[in-house]
């Protein structure tokens, strides 16, 4: 491995643990948007069409990816789902039924 790759890894795990910290928690433990309408307009951003359902993961994942976009000015999907990860990883068993809660609202919807 070269140095700048060794580098570039430095400064991206940086970036994720910076997110990770920064980021306003309040705004993803419960999740800032409710609505289920909404979700599925954003999921349908990043997904055209669901392949399968969706899942709490997947939403923390979008409200994370929305947060950072809005408040901290990243956009580097790699940095946002490692940091999603991180969230989901730490999430309570309560927190992360609210997404899941959510996903089967969302779910409902498609199947209209």
């Amino acid at each position: 491995m070269n140095r700048t790759t060794h580098n570039d890894r430095r400064a991206r795990i940086a970036e994720i643990n910076n997110l990770a910290a920064n980021i306003n928690r309040a705004r993803i433990f419960p999740p800032h948007i409710l609505n289920p309408n909404i979700i599925l307009s954003l999921l349908r951003r990043n997904y055209q069409r669901p392949r399968r359902k969706y899942h709490g993961y997947n939403l923390i994942y979008v409200v994370t990816k929305e947060e950072a976009r809005i408040n901290n000015s990243v956009t580097d999907d790699i940095i946002i789902r490692n940091v999603a990860n991180v969230l989901w990883r730490e999430g309570t068993r309560n927190q992360k039924e609210q997404y899941t809660s959510l996903a089967n609202a969302v779910n409902d919807l498609i199947k209209r």
